[in-house]
């Protein structure tokens, strides 16, 4: 199964999040820790993803959610150290944590 179809899910979970319903963008973004610690990690940490939850944090109704998602894959575990350090690069995490802490509402980042 998560061969053959966890990558057509993937492309799924995408056009939701990027429909500009942002209820159903909730939905999508809850669901997702569910399933991003048995996936293949690289499905929701392309560019195209990564540039998703840093807009996300931007928004009050998907920041908790998108953060989750984020919280989720850090907290995957992985063999080589070096490929961890560059998912953290690749995920833009120094970015999305001072976009975060720069707001102007009390957020946890880590909760």
């Amino acid at each position: 199964m998560r061969k053959e179809c966890i990558p057509q899910l993937v492309q799924v979970w995408y056009k939701i999040l990027t429909c500009g319903n942002l209820q159903l963008m909730s939905k999508c973004l809850k669901i997702l820790p569910n399933y991003i610690d048995w996936i293949d990690i690289s499905l929701v940490t392309s560019d195209k993803f990564a540039n998703l939850f840093f807009n996300f944090i931007k928004s009050k109704e998907l920041r908790n959610d998108s953060i989750e998602c984020l919280k989720v894959i850090v907290l995957k575990g992985m063999k080589n150290i070096e490929e961890k350090y560059q998912l953290l690069v690749n995920l833009k995490l120094i970015q999305i944590i001072n976009s975060t802490l720069q707001l102007d509402e009390d957020v946890n980042i880590f909760l």
